[in-house]
């Protein structure tokens, strides 16, 4: 059975079913959120450099380990809201914008630190591949090679 992120519509019909509700409440407003985050996502640049991850242990440095995977989490929250938005209008920048970001992503971790930098990568990678697998993208594979 393949997996499937609760919440997320993958198949045309459900797409086409919530297409169908955005002019009526809850729908309306939920739809205004994503595409403002999804325009806000759009102005989004990641600033990882090819590298080794490290990120502090979370209850010693929380701070430092906040700073660490700021980008990463930003990125991912990107990514799904870019695609979300083009399951749902179909209009091509915001795939491109999945296409951009993830491919910023794809060969940039060369290795892991810590054990938190370990965990961290497959908490916010598979929100990328879940924004990946949403737009039909290539770089599913490339990001799967992380979260082994």
């Amino acid at each position: 059975m393949k997996w499937r992120h609760g919440g997320i519509v993958f198949d045309e019909h459900e797409i086409e079913e919530a297409r169908k509700k955005l002019d009526k409440e809850p729908h309306k407003s939920a739809s205004r959120h994503l595409a403002v985050k999804a325009g806000l996502a759009l102005g989004f640049q990641s600033n990882r450099e090819q590298g080794i991850l490290s990120v502090p242990d979370f209850y010693s440095d929380r701070e430092g380990r906040d700073q660490a995977v700021r980008d990463f989490d930003k990125s991912g929250q990107a990514m799904l809201s870019c695609a979300s938005m083009f399951r749902l209008t179909g209009e091509k920048v915001y795939r491109d914008k999945v296409i951009e970001l993830a491919d910023g992503w794809t060969g940039k971790i060369t290795g892991y630190g810590t054990p938190q930098a370990q965990y961290e990568a497959n908490w916010n990678l598979q929100t990328m591949v879940v924004a990946c697998e949403l737009i039909g993208g290539r770089q599913v594979v490339e990001l799967l090679r992380f979260l082994e």
